[in-house]
C-alpha cells in the first residue's frame, strides 16, 4: 500500500490533514480518516494501531466501500506522508559512491544527525529559500525510512519488523551553515524551514521487499543532478535502525534519512546551489487518501472521520487496521487533483530518523569508506513538507542546498530491540524523501553541524504517498532517483544499500523506540551536489525531483523563505505561575497544573478538557491563553574551547525527555555517561527570524534541565554528538515552568549540580556567552519556533566529562540540578 497524507481542495477549512491510500497506477487516493478512527495524523495511527493495525483499517474501509469513488489528483493535494514526528534522524555519508565523490573514508559506524519535525514540507511543497542567511541551498536525495512501531536496542535482523514504509525525501542543507560557518553548523544547515520534503507516499514495507536494491536521483530544473542506487548504501536500511536504536526509542511515525547519493551541487566543479522564486502561502487541511495509478484520489476522510492525519489513522488502527479500513473504502468518491493539494503522507511523527552513507556507490562518490553501522542522523518533524510543497531557501544562512533523494520506510507498531527478521512487520510502508541538505552547515561550519545542515524548515519533503509493505516485497531492489530542473543528477538502486531497510529498522529500534508513524530515511545514492566536480548546489527557482521506483515522485521548487511573526505574549498582567505536568496515582493520566510555593498543585485539567500535555494546550491556546484560563482558575483543589562567535546548536530527541524525579536507566552501550545542569527556555508562539529585542516575548517560562551525555560516543566514529545526546531518559526537566514575567532577568540566576550530595558545577548564568534572547533569535533564523518547543542554553564547568581525570556516573548515583528560582530535579541512575 502507498500511504499518503492530504488536503481536499474543495473544504472549506484547509486545517484538516487527511491520511489515505494512493493507487499507484492512476494517482487517485482513497480517503482513510474515517477508518482510522481519531488519529490527527499518520503518527498517531502508527502509535495506536502499529503498522499492520493501519493496514488492516485500511484494507478493511477499502473493501467496506466498493462502490465509493476515489479522489482524483485534481481534488486534493498531497501534503509530506508523515508530519510532526518525534525524531528525522539522518545518516551522513551512506552511499559508497557519496564518499568517493568528496574523497571522504567510507565511516566505520553510521554517522547520525538530526533535523527538526518543523523541517518537514510535502512532497510538492515550495522550500523557503532562507535568502538572509545563506546563499547555499544544495539537494541531497534520500530513500526515507518511517518506523512502525516503538523499538529499542533493535537487532539488525529484526529492524523490517519495526519499519512502516519508505518514502522519499529531499534533505535540502544550506551548506555555507552545515560546512563553514562557526566551524560548521551542521544542525542550522539542515534544520531551516521546508528543509525536509517528503513523499509524495509512504510504500509500506511488505511491498519493498529488498530497500537496498532501489534506484534514487535527483534532478534540479529537469537536469539529473544525483543517479544512484540504494546498493551503494554503505549502512544498510536496517543496520541504520538498529544503530540508532541503541541510542534511543525509536517511536512509530519518526523519520530515517538513510544518506544520499553523489551528486549534489556542493561538490559539483564548481559548487552549484539552489535559486529561489517567491511563491505565496496556502492554508490547507490534511486528508487522508489512496490515489490511483491515474492520478486520482480517494477521499477516505468518511472511512477515518476522527483521523486528522496519517499518523493518527497509524495510531489508532495500527498498519493493518488502516489498511483494512481503506480496502473497505477503496471504491469511495473519487476527487479530481484540481480539488486536492497532495500533502506529506506522513505529518508530525515522533521521528525522522535518516540513515547516512548508506548507498555504495554513494560511498564510492564521497571517497568514504563503507559504513559498518548505519550512521544516523535525525530531522526534526517541523522539516517535513508536502511531495509538491516549495522548499524555503534558507537565504542568508547557506549558500549550498543540496538533493538528497531517499526511499523512506515508515513504522506502522511499536518496537524495540527487534531483529532485521522482525523488522518487516513493524513497517507500515514506503514512501518518497528528499533528504535536503545545507551542506555548508553539514561539513564546514563550526566543525560540521549535520542538525543545522538537515533540519532546517522544509527540508524533508516525502510523499507522494506511503506504499504499504505489501506492495514492495523487497525493498532492496527499487530503482530511486533524482533530477534537478529536469536534469538526471542521482539514478541507482536501493540494491546499492549498505545496510538494508530491515537492518537499518532493527539497528535504530536497539538505541530507541520506534512508534507508529516513525519515518527512516535509508540513505541517498551518489549523485548529490557536493560531490559534484564542481559542486552544484540547489538555488532559488530550481525544481527537485526525487524518485523511489513503485512509489512515486516528489517535486519540490525551491522558494524564497518568508519571515513569520505573530503577537506578542502579554507578561504585564501575569501573576507567579508555575506550570506543572503531573499524575495523579490512580488514574496515570497527564494533568496539566500550577504548583505554588509551598509544592501543593492546582489541578487545571477541568478548565482544560481538550488538552492532553502542555504542548497541546500552548498549540491550541497560545501562552497568554494557558495563562488566562489559569488566572481564572481560583477554586481548584490543590495537588574548554575559544568563545564560539555563534551559537553552537545541536539537538535532542523528544523521546529522550523525562521527568523531573524519574530513575534513569544507564545505557549498556556507554560506560562515559555524565551530568550538565542547564536553564532551558520554553517556547510560547510560534517565532521566525525574530530579532533579539523581541524574543522575551516569545518565551513562556523557564525551566531545569540536565543534559545527560556519552562522552563515549562523542568521541566515536568522528564524533556522534546526536548518539551521545538522545538516549531514551538523557534529558530530565522540570519541576515546573516558571512564567517569563517572574524572571524579569534570566542571565543573573544560580545554576548549580550535584552528585551523591558532593557540588559538581556551580556557576551563574551572567557567565553565558549568547544570552538567552540571542540564542532564541539565533535559531529562529533557522527554523520556526514553535510553542512548547525547548532550548537548552549550555552548561557551565564541572560537568564530569572534562574533570581530570574524567568522572562518570554509575548505577545507583543520584544527580541533583538547581537553578536559582526555578526549583531542583533530582534523578537517580539505575
Amino acid at each position: 500500500m502507498r500511504f499518503v497524507q492530504f488536503r481536499r481542495l474543495d473544504e472549506s477549512s484547509q486545517e484538516t490533514i487527511r491520511v489515505g491510500i494512493q493507487n499507484s497506477d492512476n494517482g487517485s487516493v482513497l480517503d482513510l480518516t474515517n477508518a482510522l478512527e481519531q488519529p490527527i495524523n499518520l503518527v498517531n495511527a502508527l502509535a495506536k494501531l502499529g503498522s499492520q493495525g493501519v493496514i488492516d483499517a485500511a484494507a478493511t474501509a477499502s473493501l467496506d466501500m466498493q462502490n465509493r469513488k476515489e479522489l482524483d489528483q485534481s481534488k486534493y493535494q498531497l501534503l509530506a506522508p508523515i508530519t510532526s514526528p518525534d525524531k528525522v534522524a539522518c545518516i551522513g555519508m551512506n552511499y559508497k559512491d557519496h564518499c568517493e565523490e568528496q574523497g571522504a573514508p567510507i565511516p566505520l559506524e553510521p554517522l547520525v544527525f538530526c533535523k527538526f519535525p518543523s523541517c518537514i514540507i510535502g512532497p510538492f511543497d515550495s522550500i523557503p529559500y532562507p535568502t538572509d542567511i545563506s546563499t547555499e541551498l544544495d539537494w541531497e536525495a534520500e530513500l526515507a525510512v518511517v518506523i512502525g512501531k516503538k523499538g529499542k536496542n533493535i537487532q539488525a535482523s529484526l529492524a523490517k519488523d519495526y519499519i512502516f514504509g519508505f518514502t522519499v525525501a529531499h534533505d535540502v542543507t544550506a551548506r555555507d551553515w552545515q560546512l563553514k560557518k562557526n566551524g560548521g553548523q551542521w544542525l542550522l544547515g539542515k534544520a531551516m524551514d521546508g528543509f525536509c520534503p517528503i513523499g509524495p507516499c509512504i510504500v509500506t514495507a511488505d511491498e519493498i521487499i529488498d530497500p537496498h536494491k532501489l534506484a534514487i536521483s535527483c534532478r534540479v530544473n529537469g537536469e539529473v543532478k544525483q543517479s544512484s542506487s540504494t546498493s551503494q548504501i554503505i549502512h544498510g536500511v536496517y543496520d541504520c535502525v538498529a544503530w540508532l536504536s541503541k541510542f534511543c526509542t525509536l517511536l512509530p511515525g519518526d523519520i530515517i534519512l538513510t544518506g544520499t547519493p553523489p551528486g549534489v551541487g556542493v561538490f559539483a566543479k564548481p559548487p552549484q546551489f539552489l535559486k529561489f522564486r517567491l511563491l505565496n502561502d496556502l492554508t490547507k487541511v490534511i486528508r487522508i487518501g489512496l490515489q490511483k495509478p491515474n492520478g486520482k484520489i480517494m477521499d477516505l476522510s468518511k472511512a477515518l472521520p476522527s483521523s486528522r492525519s496519517l499518523i493518527d489513522a497509524l495510531t489508532k488502527l495500527g498498519s493493518k487496521g488502516l489498511v483494512d479500513r481503506a480496502t473497505q473504502y477503496v471504491s469511495s468518491e473519487e476527487r479530481e487533483n484540481g480539488q486536492c493539494e497532495i500533502m506529506a503522507p506522513i505529518t508530525s511523527p515522533s521521528k525522522v530518523a535518516c540513515v547516512g552513507l548508506n548507498y555504495r556507490d554513494h560511498c564510492e562518490e564521497t571517497g568514504k569508506p563503507v559504513p559498518l553501522e548505519p550512521i544516523f542522523f535525525s530531522k526534526f518533524p517541523s522539516c517535513v513538507i508536502g511531495p509538491f510543497d516549495g522548499i524555503p531557501y534558507p537565504t542568508g544562512l547557506t549558500k549550498e542546498l543540496d538533493w538528497e533523494a531517499e526511499l523512506a520506510v515508515v513504522i506502522g507498531k511499536r518496537c524495540k530491540n527487534i531483529d532485521p527478521e522482525e523488522a518487516k512487520s513493524h513497517i507500515f510502508g514506503f514512501t518518497v524523501a528528499h533528504d535536503v541538505t545545507a551542506r555548508d552547515w553539514q561539513f564546514n561550519k563550526n566543525g560540521g553541524q549535520w542538525i543545522l545542515g538537515k533540519a532546517m524548515d522544509g527540508f524533508c519533503p516525502i510523499g507522494p504517498c506511503i506504499v504499504t509493505a505489501d506492495e514492495i516485497p523487497d525493498p532492496h531492489k527499487l530503482a530511486i532517483s533524482c533530477r534537478v530542473n529536469g536534469e538526471l543528477k542521482q539514478n541507482s538502486s536501493t540494491s546499492q544499500l549498505v545496510h538494508g531497510v530491515y537492518d537499518c529498522v532493527s539497528w535504530l529500534s536497539k538505541f530507541c523506540t520506534l512508534l507508529p508513524g516513525d519515518i527512516i530515511l535509508t540513505g541517498t545514492p551518489p549523485g548529490v551536489g557536493a560531490f559534484a566536480k564542481p559542486p552544484l548546489f540547489l538555488k532559488k527557482g530550481d525544481v527537485v525531483e526525487c524518485e523511489v521506483e513503485k512509489i512515486g515522485i516528489i517535486r519540490n521548487q525551491i522558494v524564497s523563505a518568508k519571515t513569520n511573526r505573530s503577537k506578542a505574549l502579554n507578561h504585564a498582567r501575569l501573576v507567579k505561575m508555575r506550570f506543572v505536568q503531573f499524575k495523579l496515582l490512580k488514574d496515570k493520566i497527564t494533568r496539566i497544573g500550577l504548583q505554588k510555593k509551598s509544592g501543593g498543585i492546582v489541578d487545571l485539567s477541568d478548565a482544560l478538557p481538550n488538552c492532553h500535555s502542555m504542548v497541546e494546550a500552548l498549540i491550541k491556546l497560545g501562552g497568554n491563553g494557558l495563562i488566562k484560563i489559569a488566572q481564572t482558575k481560583d477554586t481548584c483543589k490543590e495537588l574548554g574551547f575559544a568563545p564560539p562567535e555563534e551559537p553552537l546548536v545541536f539537538s535532542k530527541f523528544s523521546s529522550s525527555i523525562t521527568g523531573p524525579f524519574d530513575k534513569i536507566i544507564h545505557p549498556d552501550i556507554s560506560k562515559e555517561v555524565f551530568w550538565e545542569a542547564e536553564l532551558a527556555v520554553v517556547i510560547g508562539k510560534n517565532a521566525k527570524n525574530i530579532e533579539a529585542s523581541e524574543a522575551k516575548d516569545y518565551v513562556f517560562g523557564y525551566t531545569v534541565a540536565n543534559d545527560l551525555t556519552a562522552l563515549d560516543w562523542h568521541k566515536k566514529n568522528g564524533g556522534q554528538w546526536l548518539l551521545g545526546k538522545t538516549m531514551d531518559g538523557f534529558c530530565p526537566i522540570g519541576p515546573n515552568i516558571l512564567t517569563a514575567d517572574k524572571v524579569p532577568n534570566p542571565h543573573n540566576l544560580a545554576i548549580s549540580c550535584s552528585v551523591n550530595g558532593q557540588i559538581k558545577q556551580t556557576s551563574n548564568t551572567n557567565q553565558l556567552i549568547h544570552g538567552v534572547y540571542d540564542c532564541i533569535s539565533f535559531l529562529s533564523k533557522f527554523c520556526t519556533l514553535l510553542p512548547g518547543d525547548i532550548v537548552l542554553t549550555g552548561t557551565p564547568p564541572g560537568s564530569g566529562g572534562f574533570a581530570k581525570p574524567p568522572q562518570f556516573l554509575k548505577e545507583g548515583d543520584v544527580v541533583e540540578c538547581e537553578i536559582e528560582n526555578l526549583g531542583k530535579i533530582r534523578n537517580q541512575i539505575v
